[in-house]
């Protein structure tokens, strides 16, 4: 098994960790609840894809990886590590999920500006889950967050 594949296989086993923590508005913490760009960001500063003590938006994630898309073939389907891009278009992305797999994500979802709260959470299930990649209407589209991640 190569550096990379241990790196995989450690960083997936960490995404797993994750599901079932609460939803937090502006949460970028596991021990106090995540956001959608919060856990992404999280797995990517594990990762090293991002340096610690980054906070990005879903619309940081989305301008700061896209120009790597720019260098795919067309037709190139996502992979693990890559992040799903959620919105009404490229200047007005409103969410993030970590692509497992070419079919699914690992998303901090079901909550909004007013889930700031444990309690908040549970009354909304806003909790981390995983989805497939376009169970959204609103689905943009995959970047990857490395170079020749494909």
């Amino acid at each position: 098994m190569t550096a990379l594949e241990v790196d995989r296989e450690l960083i997936y086993d960490l995404a797993l960790s994750l599901v079932g923590l609460p939803y937090r508005y502006g949460g970028a913490s596991p021990m106090e609840g995540l956001d959608c760009s919060g856990l992404c960001v999280e797995l990517l500063q594990a990762w090293g894809r991002v340096g610690h003590g980054t906070d990005l938006s879903a619309q940081g994630l989305h301008d700061r990886f896209k120009m790597l898309a720019s260098t795919l073939g067309a037709g190139t389907k996502p992979d693990f590590g890559w992040l799903a891009f959620y919105g009404k278009g490229p200047a007005v992305v409103t969410h993030v999920g970590f692509c497992l797999s070419g079919n699914s994500i690992l998303e901090a979802g079901g909550g909004d500006a007013q889930t700031t709260t444990l309690e908040a959470a549970i009354k909304r299930r806003a909790f981390v889950r995983v989805r497939p990649i376009k169970y959204r209407r609103d689905f943009l589209c995959c970047y990857p967050t490395a170079p020749g991640a494909v």
